[in-house]
């Protein structure tokens, strides 16, 4: 928890706060708020957390501040607040909790391991993105071959609709099936993001270090990523460019034949 003091300007309502947190030269995190209205002390709570990646998932998500990553190791960090009009610095340190003896070794171990599983956590995500993506092209030439002749182009749907059905399948192995159901129901899908959660749970809970069920863990993750990774260059590589053709040789423009009109 960070206190600082602001003096509100009624011409600044507009301004925004930004805080800069460093290790050493490299940037690690950067928070943002609107300026208070009224003068005074006022709080900001850093979570002892670097820059994290977005996380994959089915609907189109439009953040509005910076992700929250891994837990930074103990050491002095720099905080830097700034404004349009002013700058203030000063330096906080972390330190681990005072009644638990953890080794050095263990810090590093888990600071690496979660970096480790943070960029399998931005490659999923990537992957699903792309996906999404994809899926979203193919609806929107459906619709325009639907609207402009669907008995035509009726095989070419067809292959849209598979081909649709397709990254579905792929998207399932990501981030897994989409479930509708109401209310508490155990999913038991072995999804890569589950599998990702379930080894960042287990790391984030080992404060003398990584053990051999982690590195299982962690060798599962790997494995099931680069197999849902494999898949979707597959599907990509064998389905991609064909389709691309085949959706180019159906004029869609909805520009109609000009006639000249005339009497005498």
């Amino acid at each position: 928890m960070l206190t600082y003091f602001y003096k509100a300007q009624k011409e600044n309502e507009k301004d925004s706060l930004t805080l800069k947190i460093y290790d050493g030269d490299r940037q690690i995190r950067t928070l943002k708020r609107k300026v208070p209205k009224k003068t005074g002390f006022y709080r900001w709570y850093w979570f002892m957390n670097e820059k994290g990646v977005d996380r994959p998932s089915r609907s189109a998500q439009k953040r509005k501040s910076e992700p929250g990553g891994v837990t930074v190791k103990p050491g002095t960090y720099k905080v830097v607040l700034e404004s349009k009009e002013a700058t203030s610095e000063t330096e906080v340190t972390v330190i681990t909790d005072p009644r638990i003896e953890i080794s050095q070794k263990a810090i590093e171990e888990r600071y690496t391991y979660a970096k480790l599983i943070e960029g399998y956590i931005e490659k999923t995500t990537a992957a699903v993105n792309q996906l999404k993506a994809s899926k979203k092209t193919l609806d929107f030439y459906k619709n325009k071959i639907e609207q402009k002749d669907k008995d035509t182009f009726k095989e070419l749907l067809e292959t849209l609709a598979e081909h649709s059905k397709k990254i579905e399948m792929l998207l399932d192995g990501f981030i897994g099936k989409e479930d509708k159901r109401q209310g508490i129901v155990r999913n038991p899908d072995s999804s890569v993001i589950r599998r990702i959660s379930n080894a960042s749970r287990y790391i984030g809970s080992r404060p003398f270090g990584i053990t051999s069920t982690e590195e299982k863990l962690l060798e599962h993750v790997h494995n099931d990523l680069k197999t849902a990774l494999e898949k979707t260059n597959a599907f990509y590589e064998k389905n991609w460019e064909n389709l691309k053709a085949k959706i180019e040789e159906v004029a869609l423009s909805e520009f109609k034949p000009i006639q000249r009109f005339e009497i005498e």
